[in-house]
C-alpha cells in the first residue's frame, strides 16, 4: 500500500491528461491513470515507473456509475486512500447548432458533464470520511464564454463550472476543496482532430495564437502548472474557482 498521496486522473492515456498525471507523479503523488483505452493508460503509468514515480492503471468509463465506483475503489484499496481526483476526460464534435442531432447533443454532455459528476461523486463519499481532498475539473474557456458550432461543448463546460462551484459549497464543510482550470486552445490530439478539417490546421492555433494577450498558445504543460498548485497544500484557502489559462484571450 502507498504512504503517497493518491490522485486519479482521467482521460490520461493522451494528450492533456498524460502530462497531467506525469506532473503529478514527478511531484510526488501516486497516480492513478485512468483512461477508456487501457493500453494507453497503462503505456503513460509505465512512463512514470520507468522515471521513478508511483502509477497504476485502469479503464475508466466515466459515463459508467459502476465504472467510476470501481476506479475511486481501486484507488482506495491499492493507492493508500484517494486523496485527489482531476477529471480531464472530455470530448468535442463541432457542428453548426441548428444541424445538430440530439445524439451529437448527448454524446457530448455525457461523457463531458454526466462523466465529471459520476467521477466527482463517487470521489466525494470516499474523502468525507477523511476531512480532506481536492478536486480539479479540466473545464475551458468554453465554459465562460459561448464559441459557434460547440453548442453541446459549451454547455457542458459550462455544466462542469456550475458543478465545481457547487462542490465547493457543498463539500468545503468536510475538507474538500473544488476547482476548475479553463483552457484556451491547445494542440493536443484531441483539438488536433478538430482542426483537420480545415485548409491549414496550424493556422489554426497560430490565428488563435495571434489574438491572445501574450501572443501565445498555452500548452499542455501550463495547464499540469495549474492542476499541480490546485491540487497541492499551496492552495489549500482556494476553492470553488475556475481559473482561466489561456494566455489572455478571454477575460473573466
Amino acid at each position: 500500500m502507498s504512504e503517497q498521496e493518491a490522485v486519479l486522473v482521467t482521460g490520461a492515456g493522451r494528450g492533456l491528461g498524460a502530462t497531467i498525471a506525469e506532473r503529478l507523479a514527478a511531484t510526488g503523488y501516486a497516480v492513478l491513470v485512468t483512461d477508456i483505452d487501457a493500453d494507453t493508460a497503462e503505456l503513460v503509468a509505465q512512463r512514470i515507473r520507468d522515471d521513478g514515480g508511483e502509477a497504476h492503471a485502469l479503464r475508466l468509463d466515466v459515463t459508467s456509475e459502476q465504472s467510476c465506483e470501481e476506479a475511486v475503489r481501486y484507488a482506495d484499496e491499492r493507492l493508500g486512500g484517494l486523496y485527489g481526483v482531476v477529471n480531464n476526460a472530455g470530448i468535442v464534435a463541432a457542428t453548426p447548432f441548428v444541424d445538430m442531432t440530439v445524439e451529437q447533443w448527448d454524446a457530448v454532455l455525457t461523457v463531458n458533464a454526466r462523466g465529471t459528476f459520476l467521477v466527482c461523486r463517487a470521489a466525494a463519499r470516499a474523502m468525507r470520511p477523511r476531512g480532506r481532498g481536492a478536486i480539479v475539473n479540466i473545464a475551458s474557456i468554453a465554459g465562460r464564454d459561448g464559441f459557434p458550432k460547440f453548442a453541446n461543448y459549451v454547455a457542458s463546460k459550462h455544466a462542469v463550472i456550475g458543478l465545481t462551484r457547487t462542490l465547493a459549497r457543498e463539500l468545503g464543510p468536510d475538507g474538500i476543496r473544488a476547482n476548475a482550470v479553463c483552457p484556451g486552445a491547445i494542440k493536443t490530439a484531441m483539438w488536433s482532430a478538430e482542426a483537420q478539417d480545415t485548409d491549414d490546421p496550424d493556422a489554426v492555433f497560430d490565428s488563435i495564437a495571434e489574438g491572445t494577450s501574450l501572443r501565445r498558445n498555452q500548452t499542455s504543460d501550463d495547464i499540469a502548472d495549474a492542476v499541480e498548485f490546485l491540487i497541492g497544500p499551496r492552495a489549500n484557502s482556494i476553492t470553488g474557482q475556475s481559473l482561466i489559462v489561456d494566455s489572455g484571450l478571454i477575460f473573466a
